[in-house]
């Protein structure tokens, strides 16, 4: 049986926890886990960039998975992945690491600035979800298919304006 596609996106402070993810997981998903220097050597401007993002990197995923510590939110490039997976209309959630103030949250989230601006909007339209670390006790298939269904299913919003920058 052929294996969905997730991308696995993450700051590189959270390495730690994106390889014991990867460990527990890579048996039930095929992940797709670009970096920085992997996706921008230099060659693209901002523009073809992010259509390399959605053409090559996001075309066949199911999903997209942001891990969300504490720095995520500043990077630009999860700002453009999160955009492809809207204009693709791709299924999309967030699980909150245990570096984020919010790790821990259920219903309402302490700082929800740490949260990627275009991931949060979506999540406010229940078009993507968030969700806590808890390497013991994910339900990752479940989380994979909802997204999924929620693509389907709702409207994306993004309207934001692209980081041109790092924040």
């Amino acid at each position: 049986m052929q294996k969905d596609k997730i991308l696995l996106v993450s700051h590189p402070n959270d390495e730690e926890q994106r390889k014991t993810f990867l460990t527990k997981y890579q048996a039930t998903f095929d992940f797709i886990c670009p970096t920085l220097p992997e996706i921008n050597n230099g060659l693209f401007t901002d523009e073809m960039l992010i259509k390399h993002i959605e053409t090559t990197i996001i075309s066949d995923t199911k999903a997209a998975i942001i891990l969300i510590g504490s720095e995520t939110w500043k990077q630009k490039i999860v700002d453009w992945v999160i955009a492809g997976i809207l204009n693709q209309q791709k299924g999309l959630f967030g699980i909150i690491l245990s570096t984020n103030n919010n790790f821990g949250f259920s219903k309402k989230l302490t700082d929800p600035n740490t949260i990627p601006l275009r991931l949060m909007t979506n999540v406010k339209n229940k078009y993507a979800e968030l969700y806590n670390w808890n390497i013991i006790n994910m339900d990752l298939t479940q989380w994979v298919n909802n997204a999924y269904h929620n693509a389907q299913t709702h409207k994306h919003n993004n309207q934001a304006a692209l980081f041109r920058q790092n924040q």
